[in-house]
């Protein structure tokens, strides 16, 4: 619905609803989160679950000469968007990837032994996909592998490992025509944690580059720094690192919960970024891809109510898997971490797990802090769905619907908070005119329903209260029409509901 404004002018006291704020009334579910002894990563967890795969069936579209990356391939996205694609969703995968969407894709995974040396995924190279992905100007990156401690410290120190690793990475990157490595090492020993893998990368970093400074290096990182981790230096050695911000909860938590958690808990996606890289968000944002999941946790628990008691972790559903039971259950929405999960209520059978609603409010986290971009783990976990494809679309892509360039000669505009719940304020600031119309769309551009509450006129200032409520969280467009004797001008901010 559109609202025209009435020309009169209420009074409106100033209201700043801020998720600090709401964080601060959540309880702290420390014992139910994730904990370093208890954690085990979910590429680690993946692998060993799909280690019986041994060989994927050789296509004809994989003896096709490998071309290199077009550059000059028109790119639409405004930040980057990094995929792994695992080799268990290879090749079904391939025909459902929108690969405007996407400005990286990483194969899962090359394994690295303690020698150096390196096995190929199964069914490598996998030419169909190269080629398809340098064709739309999409970097296809190499995955290096390995969550042994002990293998990962001889890599790390054995100065003939290293040269052997360095050498058959760079082998395979030219071989193949692919344009960087990605350096997956976890369970690494504390005391490796520091210089040594500091200068691991940085010596890695520093011999591909000398080869090709377009090779891109980098480093998947925690979202927590249990002890050892050099964050600021690891992104300072490399070109940037991708922070696997999930499995948060998982099979070994004592209660339910989000995979994710925005807000809320002992650990979550916004602390993440204000205390464990708050160093490299402020001086350099754009070594940060945040990773993102596309999968969740499902649990029997003892009653239907968010954080109950787990009596069994069930298994941790592809969001392709998780998104169907949802839409039969009983579909909800946390406040305090800002995500979704779902019910059973027959079976006290619940699933927690990232929806486009609460991606693209991590989406936007990422945007305000002018990262280089967002993530996942993984590619194809999706299926043929199309709507986390649209969340990147909404929120990266270029669509009809975005935000302008605000003209000097009319105003300048804030919309605050934002995320919000239901309620926001839209500040016109140095006013010259009153918008004529203002209209909040939805990502399809329907229009939907709101009230204004207030109006607030103080100065060259005015303020407008909207309220959104009964709209479930996501991504929206507040739309300002703005008419003069001679000009029509159409101003539009993006809303995030959570």
């Amino acid at each position: 619905m559109a609202i025209n404004i009435i020309k009169n002018i209420y009074k409106l006291k100033p209201v700043s609803l801020l998720i600090s704020a709401f964080i601060s009334l959540a309880p702290i579910l420390v014992n139910a989160q994730i904990s370093e002894f208890s954690y085990k990563s979910k590429h680690s967890y993946d692998l060993s679950y799909h280690k019986t795969i041994l060989e994927i069936e050789k296509d004809i579209n994989n003896i096709k000469p490998i071309i290199p990356l077009n550059k000059n391939s028109e790119r639409s996205l405004s930040s980057s968007v990094f995929g792994y694609l695992p080799y268990w969703e290879y090749p079904s995968a391939v025909s459902t990837l929108h690969f405007d969407l996407l400005s990286h894709i990483s194969v899962f995974d090359f394994h690295a032994n303690a020698d150096g040396s390196i096995d190929n995924p199964p069914g490598w190279p996998w030419t169909d996909l190269i080629n398809k992905s340098h064709e739309n100007g999409v970097k296809v990156i190499a995955t290096i592998v390995n969550f042994n401690s002990s293998e990962i410290h001889t890599l790390l120190t054995n100065d003939n490992a290293k040269t052997t690793l360095f050498g058959n990475i760079l082998t395979i990157i030219q071989q193949y025509y692919l344009d960087g490595v990605n350096i997956d090492f976890e369970n690494i020993n504390t005391s490796d944690r520091g210089m040594i893998l500091v200068s691991f990368m940085g010596e890695l970093t520093a011999y591909i580059h000398n080869i090709n400074p377009s090779y891109e290096i980098s480093f998947a990182s925690p979202p927590v720094n249990w002890g050892g981790w050099d964050f600021a230096g690891l992104a300072n050695s490399c070109d940037y690192l991708f922070i696997m911000g999930y499995n948060f909860w998982g099979g070994w938590s004592i209660t339910s919960g989000p995979c994710s958690p925005l807000t809320g808990g002992n650990y979550n996606i916004m602390k993440v970024l204000s205390e464990e890289y708050s160093d490299i968000v402020s001086d350099t944002p754009d070594k940060l891809i945040l990773g993102v999941p596309y999968y969740g946790n499902s649990w029997i628990t003892e009653d239907n109510t968010a954080y109950s008691a787990v009596i069994d972790h069930l298994r941790q559903p592809k969001y392709k898997s998780a998104i169907v039971q949802a839409e039969q259950d009983s579909m909800c929405w946390d406040l305090i971490s800002n995500t979704s999960w779902s019910v059973d209520n027959n079976t006290i059978k619940q699933i927690w797990f990232d929806s486009d609603s609460s991606l693209s409010l991590k989406y936007q986290l990422a945007i305000e802090n002018q990262l280089k971009g967002v993530g996942m783990w993984a590619l194809g976990y999706d299926g043929n769905r199309p709507e986390l494809w649209q969340a990147l679309r909404d929120n990266f892509g270029t669509t009809e619907i975005n935000d302008e360039v605000i003209p000097t000669d009319v105003c300048n505009i804030t919309v605050y908070p934002n995320p919000a719940t239901q309620d926001l304020n839209v500040r016109i600031m140095n006013i010259i005119e009153i918008p004529d119309v203002i209209s909040i769309k939805d990502p399809s551009g329907r229009n939907i329903d709101f009230n204004i509450t207030n109006i607030d006129k103080t100065g060259d200032d005015l303020t407008i209260k909207l309220s959104m409520k009964n709209h479930k969280p996501g991504l929206y467009f507040l739309s300002l029409n703005f008419t003069d004797k001679s000009t029509f001008r159409n101003i539009i901010k993006k809303l995030i509901l959570y």
